[in-house]
């Protein structure tokens, strides 16, 4: 059929990337949350590897790519970390006839979230980023990536947890400048996903290394979350985009919009 000769070497990432977040809404449903969470960091993960295949080798003239990466995107990071917040984070049991007002917030969180993300990718496809070098409102990857260590860390509490939720929801869709990594930090960042994505498969709920490791990637996620403000406050100028070896700048049709620092290949 046509379509598939639309598809190029990256799409293959891509699609993995939408399947780890089916699935992990699949396991959400039946309450296995760490499993879901490490799919969800496997997503993240498989959308670094699109990112890298598809300055290596292209996306082609005509290519689902560009496409298909907001899909899996949106699906992977913003509707799938939303459940995964939702469902540990409101308690329908405590009051079945009535929404207690912390609740509520979890609610309008989740909502935002996935409302804001679709923005964020529907502008990142309509236009380019303010600047080359960088995305123009926190990526989907890293807001996802940020919820997923928050709900799997746990610790805290609905009111704190839906306030976070809130404020990466509304970084999305600022124009804050974020920055693409490239070379070695890249390549940290890829450790800072595989980690935490091994020891939630590997070791149980409470295990002091296992808590140990989250609480080093969410440091990490913080950290990138804070740093467009800080370089906006700073007014650190953008390292120009590699054209050629890299792919072109935010919003080109590379195949790279949506490739963050947090899924280790960005």
């Amino acid at each position: 059929m046509t379509i598939f000769k639309l598809l190029r070497a990256a799409d293959a990432f891509t699609m993995v990337n939408a399947a780890l977040g089916f699935l992990a809404i699949t396991y959400i449903s039946d309450h296995k949350y760490a499993l879901a969470e490490a799919l969800l960091l496997g997503a993240v993960i498989a959308d670094g590897l699109d990112g890298l295949v598809a300055r290596r080798f292209g996306g082609g003239k005509e290519s689902l790519g560009d496409y298909l990466d907001i899909m899996a995107d949106y699906l992977s990071f913003c509707v799938a970390p939303a459940i995964l917040f939702y469902q540990l984070h409101f308690d329908v049991a405590a009051a079945p006839s009535a929404t207690l007002p912390q609740d509520a917030l979890v609610g309008v969180a989740a909502g935002l979230f996935v409302l804001f993300g679709l923005l964020r990718l529907a502008r990142h496809v309509a236009k380019s980023g303010p600047q080359a070098g960088r995305f123009a409102g926190l990526p989907t990857t890293g807001a996802g990536f940020f919820v997923v260590l928050l709900v799997a860390l746990g610790g805290v509490g609905d009111l704190a947890a839906a306030a976070l939720v809130a404020l990466l929801a509304v970084l999305m869709v600022t124009e804050i400048p974020y920055p693409k990594v490239r070379g070695a930090l890249a390549g940290a960042s890829g450790a800072l996903v595989a980690a935490p994505a091994l020891v939630l498969l590997a070791l149980p709920q409470g295990d002091a290394v296992r808590n140990a490791v989250l609480l080093v990637a969410l440091a990490g996620a913080s950290a990138y979350a804070a740093s467009g403000v800080a370089l906006t406050l700073a007014r650190v100028p953008p390292a120009p985009d590699r054209q050629g070896a890299e792919g072109g700048a935010e919003g080109a049709p590379d195949n790279t919009q949506e490739v963050d620092p947090d899924s280790g290949s960005a």
